[in-house]
């Protein structure tokens, strides 16, 4: 969901002779030309190590809709590796400017330091939101389970594709973007993902199963040759998992031979 990122190039430390100097350490980051004192018997010998990390809020809202990015910040890390003061340099979204602006607050470092003793710095940091964090975290489980027989005879029918067509409106309880959740649970073993259609196979004893399958309303659509193609809508709810058991009849429409448990 979230992930730090040191990028220590830019730092430029404080000298003790004026808390209000700086000292560059890359003469092609000054932020004030003016301000700069050299002192190159001063220069830093160690950088800040983070040490301690707070989770900045990224909101489901956000999520779902797709906004991720990094948060550029300034932070001066003072002489005990406390975070003195945070901005932001370059933002993608004022919640999450916000958001990464209040969690380095209370991020903590070792000390930087020059001429064996602790100093301030300032230290550009990014944060990084990812969906992709998001999504990785997604959790993999059955909530769809069925059976499909020859109708008479009762035969298991092996190895007969199902089909799983998303034609909900909307799909709810979801924290990412509906592609990237079709995209994500499509990996998972099983099951694969064709042109936004979910797929999986049955087994000897024509035997399937769909998992993490969205809340809504999912047609299941199941072709076969020698057999009408046989179509059920069902409701997918976060509550619990459906089982579908099927009979297929030879010759027939199977629209009316479906029957649910």
């Amino acid at each position: 969901m979230k992930k730090q990122v040191l990028f220590l190039s830019t730092a430029v430390m404080l000298t003790a002779q004026d808390p209000g100097e700086i000292e560059l350490i890359d003469d092609e980051i000054a932020l004030d030309p003016t301000a700069v004192e050299q002192a190159p018997e001063n220069a830093l010998e160690k950088m800040p190590v983070q040490t301690g990390f707070v989770d900045a809020v990224y909101p489901d809202s956000l999520q779902k809709a797709g906004v991720e990015g990094v948060v550029r910040l300034n932070l001066l890390v003072n002489e005990t590796g406390a975070v003195e003061s945070t901005t932001v340099i370059g933002g993608i979204h004022p919640i999450l400017d916000s958001s990464s602006l209040e969690a380095s607050k209370k991020f903590v470092f070792t000390p930087a330091q020059a001429g064996g003793k602790p100093v301030a710095v300032y230290i550009e940091y990014e944060y990084k939101f990812s969906i992709d964090e998001v999504v990785s975290k997604l959790e993999e489980y059955v909530n769809c389970q069925g059976e499909l027989r020859e109708k008479g005879t009762r035969t298991p029918l092996a190895d007969v594709q199902v089909a799983a067509v998303f034609v909900g409106k909307e799909y709810t309880g979801l924290q990412v973007p509906f592609d990237r959740y079709l995209e994500k649970i499509g990996e998972f073993e099983g099951q694969s993902l064709d042109n936004g259609i979910l797929v999986t196979t049955t087994d000897s004893l024509g035997r399937f199963s769909f998992k993490s399958l969205p809340s809504g309303e999912i047609l299941f659509r199941i072709p076969q040759t020698g057999y009408e193609i046989l179509e059920t809508r069902e409701m997918i709810n976060s509550s619990g998992y459906i089982l579908l058991h099927r009979r297929r009849e030879r010759g027939f429409s199977p629209s009316d031979h479906g029957e649910r448990n």
